[in-house]
Order: structure tokens, then sequence, then C-alpha cells
């Protein structure tokens, strides 16, 4: 007996109205498939010998034949080729004849279509929402790394505030001390030297306070401009006058070595804005630091000119110089270099530090240019006002 005989016209009927049809024709007897078609074979879900609509085999048995009603038999999850599962209803026609079993099924192609981009929704959101956690997650891996390093620089702070009070503790100790031991013996024992000596170990005991108190005002100054707290008065000032009152307040200092201090600057005056107080105490810093490390009998020069929208200050010196390895690390607070002053000055390895936080907070900058046993040249600029004339 051929399979499909005597079926043709309810096959071609079920076609006819069928939104989505799938045909397989079942033996009674064995419960073998005979027959499935295209469509039946992609929505089956299982093995050959499930049925389009998976129940158990007896439950179709059950069914009377109708031809003008469908009976749904399955809700659930359905796979359609290559598509996900869906949540659908399936709907079978029974029709039996001469030991076999023809069932058809309809689905809802519409609810399908919906629930497909229903899904292909839901994938563009997943997506979406995974590449906005990736997103997310490289932020956050970033932001911890962020974080290290910050704890990481605030170790390094840490430590370097650490050396830099011990730094400061030593060198406040030692002449402190010096200038105890020295009052000690004049107090307890000064009859046993002449007065010329007692008149030297003042000088000493002054020499040894007066560092301490600059050491002392240099570390409120330095804190301060580490903490951001510097409060520049700027004002329109003579710069020419600066200049001058700072030369002539160091050439007492630099006869005692002989030295000549030769100021270059433009003639009259020359107006522009800058806090005068903070200014001054670069140029005393910068002339003192020439004079200590320069040799008798030499000259220091300050030179100031115009440099496009900046005034540039230079000073100067013919002394020992500084050693290339040292250069980077001269403006860093107690650093103190391995050239020693000529005539055994004393330094509190802070004025170039305080110095540079000074001219980069009026907007300008401060470098060095040092051959060793040549000399040194240290320039700042400070802006100008845009009508400033030389």
């Amino acid at each position: 007996m051929q399979p499909l005989s005597g079926w043709m016209t309810e096959i071609e009927n079920a076609a006819l109205v069928s939104k989505a049809l799938c045909i397989a024709v079942f033996s009674i007897e064995d419960r073998s498939l005979l027959f499935g078609n295209n469509a039946f074979r992609l929505l089956m879900d299982g093995t050959a010998a499930e049925t389009l609509i998976n129940p158990p085999f007896e439950k179709l048995l059950e069914f009377p034949d109708k031809s003008d009603a469908a009976e749904p038999v399955y809700e659930g999850m359905l796979t359609i080729g290559s598509e996900s599962r869906i949540n659908t209803t399936i709907h079978a026609r029974v029709f039996r004849r001469e030991g076999q079993m023809l069932v058809t099924g309809e689905v809802d192609l519409n609810r399908i279509v919906k629930q497909n981009q229903r899904l292909a929704e839901l994938n563009r959101e997943t997506n979406n929402l995974q590449r906005q956690l990736t997103k997310e997650k490289i932020l956050l891996e970033q932001t911890l790394g962020d974080l290290t390093k910050a704890n990481e620089q605030l170790a390094v702070l840490h430590e370097e505030k650490n050396k830099f009070m011990n730094m400061a503790a030593h060198d406040l100790r030692n002449p402190i001390a010096a200038a105890i031991s020295y009052a000690d013996i004049l107090i307890n024992d000064p009859d046993s030297f002449p007065r010329s000596t007692q008149q030297q170990f003042l000088k000493n005991i002054e020499e040894r306070l007066q560092f301490s108190l600059r050491l002392m005002t240099e570390l409120l100054d330095i804190s301060k401009i580490e903490a951001g707290d510097v409060a520049l008065k700027k004002e329109t000032g003579d710069y020419v006058a600066l200049l001058q009152k700072s030369v002539e307040f160091n050439q007492m200092v630099a006869k005692y070595k002989n030295i000549e201090i030769k100021l270059e600057c433009p003639d009259g005056p020359w107006y522009f804005h800058f806090d005068r107080n903070k200014t001054e105490q670069v140029l005393n810093n910068l002339i003192s630091n020439a004079i200590k490390y320069s040799h008798e009998n030499s000259t220091v020069i300050v030179r100031a000119i115009r440099d496009g929208e900046y005034a540039r200050t230079s000073v100067i010196d013919h002394g020992l110089g500084i050693r290339e390895d040292e250069i980077p690390y001269i403006f860093q607070p107690f650093h103190k270099s391995s050239t020693r002053p000529t005539a055994g000055e004393t330094s509190t390895g802070l004025g170039l530090a305080i110095s540079r936080k000074i001219i980069e907070e009026h907007g300008g900058k401060l470098t060095v240019k040092s051959r060793e046993k040549e000399g040194s040249c240290f320039s700042f600029t400070l802006p100008l006002k845009k009508n400033t004339n030389l």
C-alpha cells in the first residue's frame, strides 16, 4: 500500500487553509513516521520518531477526526529551523484512514514574527547592556588604577615629608646647639677668654641664630607654597627700581669678597604687574647664591631684558658652577649641591625651591644653565602687560 494513497485531497485542502502547514503521516499499528514534509521536519523538536506537537502518541489516537476545527494540543517552546525556541501554541487536525493517521499542524506565524522581533529587540538591548557593562568595567579598572597610583604617590609624598622634616630638624639642631654651647661658655666662664674672643663667640651665636631664623622663615614659606597658599599681592611697579635696590642690598655682602655686582637693565622706569616683595625675595636669593659660589675679585652680572611678552632677568656668575648630574635636582627642597661656597657660607637648601614656586605663581619660569668650574646663569621670566614698552 502506498503511504499517501487516498490522502491527496485532504492534503491539498489542508495546505489551502493553513497559515503554516506541517504534515506528518503515521502508521497507527506500529506508530512509525511514514511521511513528514520539510516544514514538519524543521518544526520537530527532537528525534524523527517524535511528532510535530510532541504529545504522547496515544493522545493523538484519542483525537476524533476533525476537518472543520483544530484542537490545541501543545503550548510551550518550539524550535523553528535555526531560530531560537519560541513560546507558542500548536493546533492539530487528525484524520484516520486505512490504518494510517494524518496529522497537520498550524502555527500562528504572526505571533512567531512578533516574538522574533521582540527577541531581536531583547538581543539588541542585551548587547547594549553588555557594551555598557564593558565600558563600566574598563572605567572601574581605570579608576582602580588611578586610586592605586594615587595611593603610591601619597606613600611617596609621605616618605618625602618625613625626609623633609628630618632634614629640617637636623639643619635647625646643629646651629642652635652650637649657639647654646657658645652662650654656655660666656655665661659660666667668661673671664677665661679675652674680650676679642668673647666678641667672636657672640658673633658666632648671632650667625647661627640668624641662620636658624632664616631656615624657619623659609620652612614656613615652602609649607605655604606646597599647600597652594601663595597669596601674591600684585601691583604695578617700577622693576628697574626693584633691581637697583636688590643689587645695592647684596653689594654690602659682596664687598667682603671683593665681588662687584654689575646691573644691566633698561634706563629709567620699567612698569609692569608683579608682587614686589616676593620678586625681591627671588632676586636676593639668586644674587646671594651667586656671591656664595663666586671667587674673590670676580664679577656677578644682573641683566634684565624684554623677551617677547616677558621680562627676563638673569643672574650670571663665573664661580664654581654645578655638576651636570646635579642640575635636575637643585630646585628640590633641601637639595644641597656638592659644590661648597667659596668662603664657607651657609645654605638652607630651600631658597631655589621657594624662588621657582614664586616665579611659577607669577606665570613665569625659573631655569639654570651651568658648567662646573666655569659658573652659572639663573634666569627667570615675568609676564609683562601688553602695553609695556622698554
